[in-house]
């Protein structure tokens, strides 16, 4: 599955007041995607750290989407193969783990 998300790599700039996240594309222009507004004495590191986070949004997508491939992965090509003998992958990470993950990811494929 693509993500229909921005393009890009998602960078944190600061703003006259609060830290945004914005694409720069190639040819120099940029668009902003995030302001982390900060409310009345809410510390400026708070919102930096939001505009972090969402800044490596993509880059997060993309490595959960890699382990849980991976993980199906070796489900279909071992797992099968030692039914019965005591091995089960979901068990050995969690169920509910491999749960949030694909929950997580078809999330980000709704919008």
């Amino acid at each position: 599955m693509m993500a229909n998300h921005t393009p890009g790599e998602w960078q944190v700039f600061e703003g006259i007041c609060d830290p945004y996240v914005a694409v720069v594309r190639d040819d120099g222009s940029m668009r902003v995607l995030a302001e982390c507004l900060t409310e009345y004495q809410q510390p400026i590191d708070e919102a930096r750290a939001n505009a972090r986070l969402i800044a490596a949004a993509p880059k997060l997508l993309e490595a959960l989407q890699a382990l849980v491939d991976t993980i199906e992965d070796i489900q279909l090509q071992y797992v099968e193969g030692y039914k019965g003998e005591g091995f089960d992958i979901e068990w050995e990470i969690g169920p509910s783990k491999m749960v949030k993950a694909r929950e997580a990811l078809a999330r980000t494929w709704e919008l």
